[in-house]
């Protein structure tokens, strides 16, 4: 397969295991939030914080069940992660802090945005890059993708896309990387993780 059909694979099938994945989880739990309307500050200070794993609970068992399974054929171009909730509810604490320092309000969608994360690694996404976004588009306008982006930031270059059911499910996240670019986006995706404890440290909310 070429990049552009690994690409539209790998986006059929998470869609579909985002589907499956919501409707097994909200089979059981109230949809109560809307993502687009809470702000990380509001977030701290209702129930979200013990919804959030009870959801990656359920997600890690559900990993084991259907997406090891249903990712096999990719896995030498993808790979994929579940947040741990220390990680998710730092993110909360980091834009909070910036909220009450006068940025403005983040809302939850936006930040909470990678409960489950995919990063598909090709070898010519940076010389395909007008290719990947017509596809993007496509997904896009098909309505299954929610929103998607480039990123071009100090040396980092990555598509970041979003799938999201409606305003009350928790979106799942997958980025697309040239393979040429990954060492130095790990370097730089840590160097953002340092940023945000440093953000933490500052606001008294590193634990």
């Amino acid at each position: 397969m070429d990049t552009i059909e690994i690409l539209s694979e790998t986006i059929s099938l998470i869609n579909q295991l985002y589907l499956n994945y919501n409707q097994i989880y909200f089979s059981g739990h109230p949809k109560i939030y809307k993502m687009n309307k809470t702000s990380c500050t509001d977030a701290l200070n209702e129930e979200i914080l013990f919804t959030i794993p009870k959801y990656l609970d359920l997600l890690n068992q559900y990993k084991l069940d259907e997406i090891n399974t249903s990712c096999k054929n990719l896995l030498p171009y993808l790979r994929y992660r579940i947040k741990r909730y220390k990680t998710a509810t730092e993110k909360l604490r980091a834009k909070s802090f910036l909220e009450r320092t006068g940025e403005g309000a983040y809302n939850i969608g936006k930040v909470i945005n990678d409960l489950m994360g995919f990063r598909l690694i090709l070898s010519d996404v940076n010389m395909n890059k007008d290719k990947v976004k017509l596809i993007l588009e496509y997904y896009r306008d098909k309505g299954i993708i929610w929103r998607y982006y480039y990123r071009e930031d100090n040396g980092y270059k990555a598509f970041h896309c979003y799938f999201k059911e409606n305003n009350k499910t928790f979106p799942w996240e997958l980025q697309i990387w040239d393979i040429q670019d990954e060492e130095q986006n790990k370097k730089l995706h840590s160097a953002h993780e340092k940023q945000r404890d440093n953000i933490l440290e500052e606001g008294g909310n590193k634990s």
